[in-house]
């Protein structure tokens, strides 16, 4: 490529900052500059050493696979042999990736080879991703950073644990309503869903539920809760209760076994 410019004279590196600054170089050369000597704002130069570095690039990246409420994304990095910087683009839909609505993580500094496994927040049904990297041999322009290309991984939202129901129904005759108690393994649910039915009727969802007991907490404690009942009982009714577990981004749980209580 022929210079706008001719070299004459004695020069230093100095110069060639000046003669290829953002308002003077060739579009073409501006990568080589950048990569060499870095640059601040349009048309000021910092002065830079040059790293001798090469690019680093991200292999073997594979689909990130569902634990939980997250994400993991694993590959491997081979070293620019300068420090090499990694971060993750995420959005919900593809065409989102390098626009303002996407999420970056933080970065993170690698200063040697190998295999990074990372952790992301679920962000909807479809996760799209991409990993950006660069190193000190070209991070001075975000042209020069480079991204792997866009995996995406479909979110199956994992299913919660069914509660298992104690047998131990008391009855309050002072509120018509009835004290249950149940356990729960796994992930911790955050809400329950109730039902209960008289004489093998109608499955009836109560609109009063009260005395929560050990709810958001240890998955190994039992649970209780208080049932209202919307109408008096008869000295020969039968009642039934079933609960199932609730949580935001889990699939509602199964119905639990049914227990009884007899009038």
């Amino acid at each position: 490529m022929a210079l706008t410019t001719p070299l004459s004279g004695n020069f230093d590196l100095r110069d060639v900052q000046t003669l290829f600054a953002l308002t003077n170089r060739p579009t073409g050369l501006r990568g080589m500059y950048t990569r060499a000597f870095g640059s601040v704002t349009n048309g000021v130069s910092s002065m830079r050493d040059f790293d001798g570095a090469g690019r680093p690039q991200v292999t073997d990246t594979t689909s990130g696979s569902q634990v939980g409420l997250n994400v993991i994304i694993s590959f491997s990095l081979t070293l620019g042999l300068a420090e090499d910087y990694i971060r993750v683009e995420y959005a919900n839909n593809l065409n989102d990736l390098g626009t303002v609505n996407s999420t970056f993580t933080s970065t993170w500094t690698y200063t040697t080879g190998g295999s990074k496994e990372i952790t992301l927040p679920i962000a909807d049904d479809t996760y799209y991703y991409r990993i950006e990297f660069w190193n000190n041999f070209n991070d001075q322009h975000v042209d020069d950073r480079e991204f792997t290309p866009a995996l995406s991984v479909v979110i199956v939202p994992p299913t919660l644990s069914t509660p298992g129901l104690l047998s131990s129904i008391t009855y309050n005759s002072i509120d018509n309503s009835y004290g249950l108690s149940w356990t729960t393994t796994g992930d911790e649910p955050t809400g329950y869903g109730f039902e209960y039915r008289v004489n093998s009727g109608t499955w009836v969802t109560p609109s009063v539920v009260n005395n929560k007991v050990n709810w958001n907490t240890s998955s190994l404690s039992t649970k209780s809760a208080d049932i209202g009942s919307a109408v008096l009982p008869d000295p020969s009714d039968i009642y039934e209760f079933r609960l199932r577990a609730t949580r935001s981004g889990y699939t509602t749980s199964a119905w639990s076994n049914i227990e009884t209580y007899n009038h």
